[in-house]
């Protein structure tokens, strides 16, 4: 599937896979197009995740996401690159691994691990008792991640944020999460929130 790509290949031989590493997944959202770690690839590789680990500049505060003109723009130079409309919707346990890794403090654990929140570190929510938010939050992750669906876009101005107030040096509070007609959908950065797309 075109969606798993090597971005960096060997600097001697220029042969694919010749050198582990430097992979990414790419993914629509909406009509956009997301380059992620490759998890899933990662997930289940005979080799362990180091054979498709990212390259050292994808990181969690650095993930392009590319609007569907810049998207065509690449397609002039390589025809060999999908459509945006051919490429495979960002699904629910992608987005999980995403919303994981962009968390601070490793705030829901670290791949391989199950995304779930260490209730330590977390003191309060602008929502409600935290006990209460907790378990909501830890049964949307799981669901997420167990139960994998398409994900879509929805408009920030749609949905109340959820500040957590965490015990970390430098973070007080993180806006990860939201609420959108009573459900959780995630917040990944300052523009982009995910829904699941049960349809």
């Amino acid at each position: 599937m075109w969606n798993v790509d090597q971005v960096e290949i060997c600097e001697d031989c220029g042969v694919p896979h010749c050198n582990p590493g430097g992979c990414g997944a790419f993914s629509r959202i909406g009509e956009d197009v997301v380059w992620i770690p490759a998890w899933s690839v990662m997930e289940e590789s005979e080799w362990g995740p180091s054979e498709y680990r990212p390259p050292l500049y994808l990181t969690a505060d650095r993930i392009p996401l590319f609007t569907a003109a810049a998207w065509e723009q690449f397609r002039t130079m390589n025809k060999e690159i999908p459509a945006v409309g051919e490429l495979l919707a960002l699904d629910s346990r992608e987005a999980a691994r995403w919303y994981q890794w962009s968390a601070p403090g490793a705030l829901l654990g670290e791949f391989p691990t199950t995304p779930l929140m260490n209730r330590e570190a977390v003191l309060a929510s602008s929502e409600g008792e935290l006990d209460v938010e907790a378990v909501a939050i830890d049964h949307f992750l799981l669901d997420l991640h167990d139960r994998p669906v398409p994900m879509k876009p929805v408009s920030l101005q749609d949905l109340s944020l959820i500040e957590l107030w965490i015990d970390l040096p430098g973070t007080p509070a993180w806006s990860g999460l939201g609420r959108i007609g009573g459900s959780l959908c995630l917040v990944l950065g300052e523009s982009l929130a995910l829904v699941r797309d049960d349809d």
